[in-house]
């Protein structure tokens, strides 16, 4: 009998703290999990990638930013605050633009991401605003797809130039360099080489705009593979304008070419820069036999019975030119 008072505080404590448990999910409820409130835990950027920044030629703080795959956003105090001015349009997804050096609240959109990526995702062609980006106009060019470059004309607002790279997964004739001299209501496609070969960079003489630089590359994006380069890449100038063009050789690596990269220096356009991927193997180097895509053979085998079993293998690639007389209404 004389353990019975140590087993009742025992009952008494045991008791308690069954019933601090029951009331602890409740008290945790009340008091903790009210004062929580919901929050986006992702995508973090929703921007993704950006492409391109172009700014007003007189204003320092008013700017354009391009995402891949999130639209077209504007700042017109230097990057404090932005607006998105694209989200109306049927497409988000950005190549490049360019803003009009003589009348800045023209600007030009190339849709459709340039980058060789599976998540690349494709435009539906150029688009045009007059207002500062208030209102939108299509001016087509659909089917380029990939939109790599828009240069503006540093003198007449209605004239503009387009380096599409052209559909990613296929070959196609929707792809080169494209001009229009009407504010983009027609466009005359003015270089083109072959079906596989786009184009992904374009450059002008600032001082003068008849001479024009553009960069051919050819690429190919599988599901499985990428294959990046070939002999239709290369460096062509044009000297009137963008009508007619001429391949340059002179000093320039020839063979497999993978992407280019182009610039004028405005003090003194007689200099260009290019950035060249050259996939020619060292001549010294006793490089393994390839493909004339630069792929592994085997690799190559199992394309090219993958790509004829889905009905695409390609054919042979048609004569190149340099230029082509095809003008279409937007």
């Amino acid at each position: 009998m004389q353990h019975q008072p140590f087993r009742v505080l025992f009952a008494i404590a045991f008791g308690a703290a069954l019933a601090a448990q029951d009331a602890a999910p409740a008290a945790l409820r009340n008091d903790v999990l009210a004062k929580l409130s919901w929050r986006a835990l992702g995508p973090v950027n929703f921007g993704g990638r950006v492409v391109d920044v172009a700014a007003h030629p007189t204003k320092a703080g008013e700017f354009w930013v391009a995402a891949a795959t999130g639209g077209l956003f504007k700042t017109t105090n230097g990057g404090v605050t932005f607006t998105p001015v694209f989200d109306k349009q049927p497409v988000i997804a950005i190549g490049d633009i360019d803003v009009s050096p003589v009348n800045p609240d023209v600007v030009w959109v190339g849709t459709g991401e340039a980058n060789n990526l599976r998540s690349a995702y494709a435009g539906n062609g150029v688009y045009r605003t007059t207002d500062g980006g208030k209102t939108w106009t299509h001016c087509g060019l659909v089917g380029t797809d990939h939109i790599a470059r828009v240069v503006a004309h540093p003198k007449d607002a209605d004239v503009a130039f387009v380096a599409a790279m052209g559909p990613l997964y296929t070959r196609g004739s929707e792809r080169g360099v494209f001009k229009t001299t009407d504010g983009g209501k027609t466009w005359k496609k003015t270089l083109f080489v072959d079906e596989d070969t786009g184009f992904c960079d374009l450059a002008i003489d600032p001082q003068n705009p008849d001479v024009l630089f553009a960069a051919g590359y050819e690429c190919r994006r599988r599901a499985w593979h990428f294959y990046a380069g070939g002999d239709g890449g290369g460096i062509w100038r044009s000297q009137d304008g963008g009508e007619t063009w001429t391949k340059l050789r002179g000093g320039l690596p020839g063979g497999t070419l993978g992407r280019i990269g182009l610039a004028v220096f405005p003090a003194d356009p007689r200099i260009v820069y290019a950035f060249i991927e050259n996939r020619n193997p060292p001549k010294e180097a006793e490089a393994p036999e390839r493909t004339a895509r630069t792929e592994p053979a085997a690799m190559e085998e199992a394309r090219e019975a993958s790509a004829t079993r889905e009905g695409d293998a390609r054919e042979a690639a048609p004569p190149r030119a340099t230029g082509v007389n095809e003008t279409r209404e937007a």
